[in-house]
């Protein structure tokens, strides 16, 4: 990944998408899983490694947004209404990608 200064002093990465130029605050969401892993480490730890992801992903959301659900509200529905999760993270994530436009 090249890094360019721009006039202020931050440094832009150059990602993907014909070498365009995206400030940091626009990626550092949060830490990127790797889905083989995520469902590999659901097994093998009998679906406790969901609520861990459920609770990492939102608490990573909420300060990034600093609005929404929050780690600790993720991970009691996680463990008291899981399938309420598979409908509130994505909406989450999506009002997230709406609010950067």
């Amino acid at each position: 990944m090249t890094q360019t200064p721009d006039g202020a002093g931050n440094q832009y990465p150059r990602k993907g998408y014909g070498g365009a130029m995206m400030p940091r605050s626009a990626y550092e969401v949060g830490k990127v899983r790797s889905t083989g892993v995520c469902i590999l480490l659901a097994i093998v730890t009998l679906g406790i490694y969901t609520w861990v992801w459920y609770y990492s992903v939102h608490a990573e959301m909420k300060r990034h947004r600093q609005s929404g659900l929050g780690g600790g509200v993720a991970l009691i529905l996680a463990i008291l209404v899981p399938f309420v999760l598979a409908f509130l993270t994505p909406a989450e994530a999506g009002n997230m990608y709406e609010a950067r436009g």
